[in-house]
């Protein structure tokens, strides 16, 4: 493992075995259990934001130990993921005004996606689920505007956007190229012949080591965003 790698892999490593990771979801769960009024969402953004950085950093570390063939498109996935989660992390720990936007573009994720099925020529004539998808957005809308989100149909903050305003839209537009190439079945995955061990190795330790980077900087984020409440 390149010396680089294996510093990234350590540093992540020493988050479990540290105490920090107990710690950060004690502080979740202190939280959650008191939380100041009208505070209730912005503890669910940060607790799913931790809940999704450890989930995706146990799958990358488990493929990477399991040491399958193939798993070079599996890790770059797990990284690619990564790399997103790490943006919103840093994006919703610079100001609760951003943690308020992204907390409402959940909804207005599900209400892009009902607009685009009901949109889409192949469905138009599915009457049946369509009226599903028109009950289900009203019960959204009534219970964003419960919770104080209005403007569901105003477009989403994209993660090209969010790292941009982050400074940090060079490292994610390459990375996500470069992870994006093996992630998906691209032509030059399709057709490359299978290669050799060492270049496997190289690969498969710069997704897992630029994986176990972008989970110590979320989680870092998260961490001093914690520490601070």
């Amino acid at each position: 493992v390149h010396r680089f790698a294996q510093e990234m892999i350590d540093q992540a490593a020493s988050i479990q075995v540290s105490g920090r990771w107990s710690a950060a979801n004690t502080k979740i769960e202190r939280l959650a259990q008191s939380p100041e009024a009208g505070n209730e969402w912005y503890v669910q953004t940060l607790g799913a934001l931790l809940f999704h950085v450890f989930s995706e950093y146990l799958s990358l570390e488990l493929i990477y130990r399991t040491n399958q063939d193939s798993d070079i498109p599996s890790l770059a996935w797990r990284a690619r993921n990564l790399m997103e989660l790490y943006v919103w992390c840093l994006h919703c720990t610079k100001s609760r005004e951003n943690a308020w936007r992204f907390y409402g573009d959940a909804g207005r994720d599900i209400i892009n996606m009902h607009t685009a099925y009901k949109t889409n020529e192949e469905t138009a004539g599915e009457t049946e689920l369509l009226e599903t998808l028109t009950r289900a957005e009203v019960n959204l809308r009534q219970r964003a505007s419960l919770d104080g989100v209005e403007a569901l149909d105003q477009s989403y903050m994209r993660v090209e956007a969010a790292a941009k305003e982050c400074g940090m839209a060079n490292h994610y537009k390459l990375f996500y190229k470069i992870a994006s190439k093996f992630a998906h079945p691209t032509a030059m995955l399709i057709l490359a012949p299978p290669g050799k061990l060492a270049e496997e190795t190289e690969l498969r330790d710069y997704f897992f080591g630029e994986g176990c980077m972008l989970f110590a900087g979320a989680f870092g984020a998260l961490e001093t965003r914690l520490d601070q409440l």
